[in-house]
């Protein structure tokens, strides 16, 4: 799991970390963190996380073919909210697997939307040495999760040879269809009308400001 500093600065005072106990622990994770606030008043919060065998990290991918102004969109089934929804291919980042967020976005792209190669363009800023120069957009007030998004710019489709029973195996869990060239003003459309989960839509915002920027939108 990814370090967390014990004391938390902020303009009212300090906020220290007291203790992680875990409740639960399966797929995900929960724990109960003890804090104590500038006053000195102790508090207790149920914090939980998707990806806590690893750092916590989770990669979007956006892919967008310039030529025809459209996008790839996964359709999929949501167990929390028992519904289908649109959606982005994404997935946690394995410390085991993976040796950079990156790869880990290429691993899902190819994955979940038989996509691959590109132009690969990272959503948030970069530090000199190339990686991240902020710990990812934290996914929710009480979850201990970063999402990091990423523009691929005209991928590639896969054969159909290159499926195997890896990639079967892999996917078991998830019902997923693959929806290509989707028009950007429909992409638009459904994202202002709320249709993509939150750390998607702020990751698709951040693709469509990188697109103006390219000029590619």
């Amino acid at each position: 799991m990814k370090e967390l500093p014990k004391t938390a600065v902020g303009d009212r005072g300090s906020v220290e970390l007291v203790e992680d106990s875990v409740l639960f622990s399966r797929y995900g994770r929960v724990v109960s963190r003890c804090v104590i606030y500038p006053d000195g008043s102790r508090h207790e919060f149920d914090v939980w996380s998707k990806n806590w065998r690893s750092n916590q990290e989770f990669a979007i991918v956006v892919p967008y073919y310039s030529a025809s102004r459209t996008f790839t969109l996964l359709y999929e089934y949501y167990p929390a909210a028992h519904s289908f929804h649109l959606g982005l291919p994404g997935g946690n980042v394995d410390s085991n697997r993976h040796t950079s967020i990156l790869q880990a976005a290429k691993e899902e792209l190819y994955e979940e939307a038989h996509l691959k190669n590109g132009t690969w363009y990272p959503l948030l800023p970069q530090s000199s040495s190339g990686g991240s120069s902020q710990p990812g957009l934290l996914n929710d007030k009480y979850q201990q999760d970063w999402s990091f998004p990423f523009l691929c710019v005209d991928p590639e489709q896969q054969n159909s040879s290159e499926f195997g029973t890896d990639h079967a195996t892999f996917e078991a869990e998830e019902l997923i269809e693959v929806r290509m060239h989707v028009p950007f003003e429909k992409v638009r459309s459904d994202l202002l009308a709320g249709r993509f989960q939150a750390n998607q839509t702020s990751t698709l915002f951040f693709a469509f400001e990188k697109l103006k920027e390219l000029g590619l939108a």
